[in-house]
């Protein structure tokens, strides 16, 4: 992960040793300063000083943040802390206010308000946070997301692999894929990353791990992160400068899904795969079924045309 550390230590002016706010504090809510390099512990120590000083008010808005506190969801449908909207909501310029709490000095507004009150309230707060700067896609963010998966509280991995795959450059996308293809605590959760990141080397490191005909929840977790990669619909959404890829990876996930559907027997895993080949919707989806069906027995033969038919009638209802 060097050039994380490159691009920010690239940030630090030589105002490590200056006075501030945050020199004598003992960490956030995710890590302490300590658990990332020194070069891109300066160089975000060095934003995070400079934007409090210029932009206080969004330090104040982080945490005046209600959907974590009893006040703010107690009387809701589903009574649960959840603020990940909040602080999306708030935009991508409060990255750094966010980053600041989950590494140097917890949230709090002037008069002392924190956005929880409980230690579930506080552990809904960060994950929403994590998720959050995710979705700011903010490059400041990968060293510090890579640093909590690696050294931080398990609870947190998923979405720190998330907002990983949401950055989605060469260095996030060869980490994701490392942790993803052995097998390790943080598997999982990298898998799950891979979900979020469009791109080619992610499709085919979950189509590989496809091909390995994983079972239960390990299925399940590649399944998901297949039609997540994958999905039209959000490549849509990326518009035409990504219509190359989109097919790509697409085709990808779609012959791994073919494939699958022909080897797996078990109900539950089939339709964990079918519903990942439907979100990803290549148009020779259709011929790619009926082709696998020809080359397999009696039973595949029986299943893929079925599956073949299926998509076709939903295809027609779109």
């Amino acid at each position: 992960m060097n050039t994380f550390a490159m691009k920010m230590g690239a940030l630090a002016l030589g105002s490590l040793l200056a006075s501030s706010a945050f020199a004598a504090q003992t960490g956030g809510l995710l890590l302490k300063p300590e658990q990332l390099s020194a070069a891109t512990r300066a160089g975000l120590l060095s934003a995070v000083t400079a934007e409090k000083a210029k932009h206080p008010e969004r330090f104040e808005a982080v945490a005046a943040v209600k959907g974590c506190t009893t006040e703010g969801y107690a009387g809701k449908r589903n009574p649960k802390p959840q603020c990940m909207t909040e602080l999306r909501d708030l935009g991508r310029e409060h990255t750094l206010a966010l980053l600041s709490g989950l590494v140097f000095e917890a949230p709090h507004t002037r008069d002392g308000h924190v956005p929880y009150a409980s230690a579930a309230e506080q552990q809904a707060y960060t994950k929403a946070a994590i998720e959050a700067v995710g979705r700011f896609r903010q490059a400041e963010t990968a060293q510090v997301m890579y640093a909590g998966l690696m050294q931080g509280n398990s609870a947190f991995w998923q979405s720190e692999a998330n907002a990983l795959g949401r950055l989605g450059s060469d260095t996030e996308t060869h980490a994701l894929v490392d942790l993803a293809g052995t097998d390790n605590p943080r598997q999982a959760a990298a898998v799950s990353g891979l979900g979020e990141c469009k791109r080619p080397e992610a499709a085919v490191a979950l189509a590989s791990l496809l091909a390995k005909h994983p079972q239960g929840q390990q299925l399940a977790g590649v399944a998901d992160a297949m039609g997540r990669v994958a999905s039209a619909w959000a490549w849509q959404a990326m518009g035409p400068s990504k219509a190359a890829m989109a097919l790509d990876v697409r085709m990808t996930v779609a012959k791994a899904a073919v494939g699958a559907l022909a080897t797996y027997s078990d109900a539950d895993a089939l339709e964990q795969v079918r519903q990942s080949l439907w979100m990803a919707e290549h148009p020779d989806t259709v011929t790619m079924l009926q082709s696998a069906a020809h080359a397999g027995n009696a039973e595949v033969r029986a299943r893929l045309e079925a599956l073949a038919r299926r998509y076709q009638i939903y295809l027609n209802r779109r």
